[in-house]
Order: structure tokens, then sequence, then C-alpha cells
């Protein structure tokens, strides 16, 4: 599938203050929106966001793969985290194993890392690296899980995803996080 064709929407912050000046409609309209065109891609089903630091968000992101079979007990999904606002930080893929209870990166926190850094600019970058990373694992509140029943398509399917978004004027923090 390869790179997006839009490369008119900005880098990093730019593409934050974008978001912030552009987008008029209510953070759930939004994600709305982002879960519409995800799921216009032939074979993907999205799932509701859930809230990241809800009580029972491993349960259920546990849920979420009751009714897919694997012959391995291994359950491949590409993941969106999102600010409160809807505004997508982050596409990426992961691994659910079951059998060792392994979630993948999706609900981990946040070291510092490309994302890591690009939401600290946002935030302030004179704050303590403690009081940063609590803020920045604060500023990811939803994740939306788009479960993959096919493993051997995840990778494209999560190029798939973050182009769609791009192709839509859908800012992405991390606009090349879906590549990797």
């Amino acid at each position: 599938m390869g790179k997006s064709k839009v490369s008119n929407l900005p880098e990093g912050i730019e593409q934050y203050n974008y978001f912030t000046k552009n987008v008029k409609i209510s953070p759930e309209k939004y994600i709305e929106k982002i879960q519409k065109l995800i799921s216009s891609l032939q074979g993907v089903e999205c799932t509701k966001a859930l809230q990241l630091h809800d009580k029972d968000v491993v349960r259920e992101f546990k849920s979420i793969f009751e009714n897919i079979k694997t012959t391995d007990d291994k359950y491949r999904y590409v993941w969106l985290g999102t600010a409160s606002s809807g505004f997508v930080i982050v596409v990426g893929k992961g691994t659910y194993n079951k059998k060792s209870g392994n979630l993948g990166d999706v609900l981990k926190p946040y070291n510092i890392n490309k994302t890591a850094n690009l939401i600290s600019e946002i935030l302030n970058n004179n704050m303590q690296l403690q009081s940063i990373l609590k803020n920045i694992n604060n500023f990811v509140q939803k994740v939306i899980i788009v479960p993959i029943s096919n493993s051997e398509s995840y990778t494209e399917l999560e190029t798939q995803i973050g182009n769609k978004l791009l192709d839509n004027s859908i800012p992405i923090l991390n606009k090349l996080s879906h590549n990797h």
C-alpha cells in the first residue's frame, strides 16, 4: 500500500494546532467519523472507543476478542490512541496473547519515545520527567481497537488505516507511526 498520497498536512505539533483550530465538532462525533472511515475499508470492523483510564478497560479490551477464532490464542489488532478532544495521536498494531495475558502495547503507559516527545512538547517542555510522563499518559484518553482475524494482514491494515485517515484530512500527531 505504501505511504499516503497526502503531503499537505503538517507534521507533529503543527498537526495538533491544525486540529485545535479547524475541527469544530464534539470529540464523540469526531471519533465516530474516524470509526466510519476505518469501517469503510473492506472487511474491517471497528470497535467502540475504550476509555483508557477506566477501571474496566482490560475486561472491555479482552471482550473484543471473544468471538474471534485463532489457532494459537494470539489476537492481532490495529489500534488508534486519541486525546480527549478526539485528536489522533498514534496508529499502531499489537498482539494480545490470551495464554500469557499479554495485551500488547495498547494499554501500557508511554515511556519517552518519539510520540511521547511530541506530546511533551504540546504539554510543556520544562516539566520534570515524572510529571511529563504522567501528563503524557493522561493525554492519551481513548483507544479504538480494530481486531484482525487474518494474522498476515495486520501490518498492511495498520498502514491502510493511517493512510485512510490522512487521505481524509484526519491529522495524526505521529504521522508516520502506521508505516513501521
